[in-house]
């Protein structure tokens, strides 16, 4: 069954916006649960998610308090290419080519998922601005 990668939005969203909240540990953590969940090979998930959380952090300036299509349109491009990376591994891994499409919807439903995901996450980091 093909669904969106949250976790990957969720790393995304928060390096750029408090990447206080989402520290590599955790970041690498949470990859890790993400592997056992899905049972991909271990550790790929947490490569993929850091390798998401050091381009948020690095491109912080490019995203934050830009028009948020800009920042969408930066996540699509990462998730592309995530998804393209992790296509690769997984073929290496398994030592044969596995489908293509449902790696490609999942990256397409992981990007159309991001708006609301980002807007609910904007709303949690407007309660958490309210409290600090």
């Amino acid at each position: 069954m093909v669904t969106p990668s949250l976790l990957s939005i969720s790393v995304f969203y928060w390096s750029l916006h408090r990447p206080y909240l989402m520290p590599p540990v955790v970041v690498f953590v949470l990859g890790v649960i993400q592997d056992i969940i899905s049972g991909a090979p271990f550790g790929l998930s947490s490569f993929i998610m850091l390798i998401i959380y050091v381009i948020a952090v690095s491109q912080r300036q490019v995203f934050v308090g830009k028009a948020f299509i800009q920042m969408w349109w930066g996540f699509m491009l990462v998730a592309i290419g995530m998804s393209i990376l992790t296509w690769v591994v997984m073929c290496f891994y398994s030592l044969s080519f596995i489908p293509f499409i449902p790696v490609m919807v999942q990256s397409g439903l992981t990007i159309l998922f991001f708006p609301l995901l980002s807007w609910i996450f904007a709303l949690v980091q407007s309660g958490l601005m309210k409290h600090t």
